[in-house]
């Protein structure tokens, strides 16, 4: 299993509708959304990394999404494993959601009610191995330790 694990993060640079981004604000990777030109996502396979590269954020072959530090070590997950979680997308809408193959809905940060201080924009894995959605004026509305942050 850690073998798989390992060489599954060896893929960590998403292609393919996922843009990258470095931020120096944040010192890690982005998911952003774009507004009228359809969802960013992450598929089964590829990964969210870390700008120093220790942590990972991984939609698993079970359904789960998890974060990982060094490839093995487990930090956090959805919890979704046997419900067929294949996509992870930040949509335009302003919530973070796991879909399974089918397009059905599996988890989601619940993010997209209210004005656009309660919507998220910007997906970003962290140096410290946190994964904090923020709003379009930067500021964070969710995180993997507690939630939605309003």
């Amino acid at each position: 299993m850690k073998r798989n694990l390992s060489n599954l993060l060896k893929l960590a640079l998403v292609v393919g509708g996922l843009t990258i981004s470095s931020s120096a604000l944040a010192q890690s990777y982005t998911i952003n959304t774009l507004q009228g030109k359809g969802d960013q996502h992450i598929k089964r396979h590829q990964a969210l990394r870390s700008t120093n590269g220790v942590y990972s954020l991984l939609v698993q072959d079970d359904g789960n999404m998890c974060i990982y530090k060094n490839g093995t070590d487990f930090v956090w997950g959805t919890m979704t494993q046997n419900k067929d979680g294949a996509i992870l997308k930040m949509q335009a809408d302003g919530n973070l959601c796991l879909y399974n193959s089918k397009d059905g809905h599996v988890w989601s940060t619940d993010t997209y009610r209210g004005d656009a201080s309660k919507k998220g924009s910007r997906l970003v894995l962290q140096d410290d191995g946190q994964l904090v959605l923020f709003n379009s004026a930067n500021a964070p509305i969710w995180n993997n330790s507690k939630g939605r942050l309003y």
